[in-house]
């Protein structure tokens, strides 16, 4: 399996594609273009999200870096994506930011 991380400010997505897929061909030589998506739904059931008895958890853990010599602006993205899950219905939503990111409280928060 191809694993690829992606990280962007506040957050970090890996993705994980059967070795010999196309997909993952495209997606390690850079190839990948958008396609148009059309407003059919070809799915059997809808998403995970949908169902009464699966529940959307999310922890955002963000850290600028202040006293270093190249601090980040993760607090501006991960407020927004705070934002996104609210609007998104999320069920479970933590955010911590910069000194509160220890890694008892991160093992804290992911043990509730």
């Amino acid at each position: 399996v191809n694993s690829s991380h992606f990280c962007s400010g506040a957050a970090s997505v890996e993705i994980q594609l059967p070795r010999n897929s196309e997909p993952a061909a495209q997606l390690m030589s850079g190839k990948i273009q958008n396609q148009q998506v059309y407003g059919a739904s070809n799915f059997k059931r809808a998403a995970p999200a949908f169902h009464a008895d699966h529940r959307t958890l999310v922890l955002i853990v963000a850290l600028d870096y202040r006293h270093t010599g190249r601090p980040l602006t993760c607090t501006a993205a991960a407020k927004g994506m705070e934002e996104l899950c609210r609007q998104c219905g999320v069920q479970w939503l933590t955010a911590i930011y910069n000194e509160q990111c220890t890694r008892d409280r991160v093992l804290e928060e992911l043990a509730a």
